[in-house]
């Protein structure tokens, strides 16, 4: 037994067949780490190269090494295909979606719950669906621990979850599902979107959550970026593995140097990545309710 977050699912991804490890849906090749810090001057020609160079990648036991990870394609292929890597649309399409999130981007040692998962979940439900009208999402600290019944908001989320489901008139056989029009018109009046302040004595401050820098929610709980946004993908943050293309010249907006520029062809021999292209092994979502 192996216990790895792709080993434990290795009935979808599949294994290798001389070593019985799970193949892994893991690639870092073609990304340009910091290339957001570098156009905007955080970090200049020289420290950009470094970290590319140096960047490396994660063995089968989670070592570090010094290549990059190249993902086993027909395991990107299964988490597409069966949503391992989520679909905005499939049973979602269809569901009322309250995101509770406690902020945790703050935390000294990092986080994996980070805020952008809520942004990210959002724009994959509008790439698919058109609207996130079925989507509402209420942030607070974390002075609750997270989830917990003692968060006057998580309480509050649970009743209006409530009555946003009885508020929607289905058939008794459950033949249909609900449209997103009915789920909007569905929605109660008492559920808004919005984040409760930092005191000791909060307040409920109602406002859309959409990282706009001078909204008072997104100040007081800050939406951190995520590598990959930074090195020029989207924040739906749906690609796996980037498609490559040859780098130019010409398309970044700081200047190298030649022996700079033959440093970053070295350091890219397959290239770089064109978020711009779906990536490769995207499938299409074979549906919901699969069986493995």
């Amino acid at each position: 037994m192996r216990c790895s977050v792709y080993d434990h699912t290795k009935n979808i991804y599949g294994t290798d067949p001389e070593t019985g490890f799970a193949l892994r849906p893991l690639d870092n090749i073609g990304i340009q780490y910091g290339l957001g810090a570098l156009a905007d001057g955080t970090i200049s020609v020289e420290q950009f190269l470094n970290l590319n160079e140096g960047i490396g990648g994660y063995d089968h036991d989670a070592n570090f090494i010094a290549e990059r990870t190249g993902a086993d394609l027909p395991a990107v292929e299964a988490a597409y295909r069966t949503g391992r890597l989520t679909d905005g649309g499939q049973g979602l399409a269809s569901t009322p979606v309250i995101d509770y999130r406690a902020y945790a981007d703050d935390f000294e040692n990092g986080d994996i719950h980070m805020r952008y998962h809520t942004n990210s979940m959002r724009e994959r439900m509008r790439q698919a669906n058109g609207t996130a009208v079925n989507h509402v999402s209420l942030l607070e600290d974390h002075r609750y621990g997270g989830f917990s019944s003692n968060s006057p908001l998580v309480m509050h989320g649970i009743e209006q979850m409530d009555a946003w489901l009885t508020g929607l008139e289905l058939p008794d056989d459950h033949t249909q599902r609900p449209s997103l029009e009915e789920i909007g018109a569905a929605r109660p009046e008492a559920l808004v979107e919005g984040c409760m302040t930092r005191e000791e004595e909060p307040t409920f401050l109602p406002m859309e959550l959409n990282r706009d820098p001078a909204s008072e929610c997104e100040q007081l709980y800050p939406s951190a970026s995520f590598p990959r946004e930074v090195a020029g993908e989207s924040i739906a943050a749906d690609i796996i593995a980037c498609t490559t293309v040859a780098p130019v010249r010409e398309d970044y907006p700081v200047e190298f140097t030649d022996e700079q520029w033959e440093r970053l062809q070295r350091t890219f021999p397959e290239g770089v990545c064109d978020y711009s292209q779906p990536g490769r092994g995207q499938v299409e979502h074979a549906g919901v309710w699969q069986r493995f």
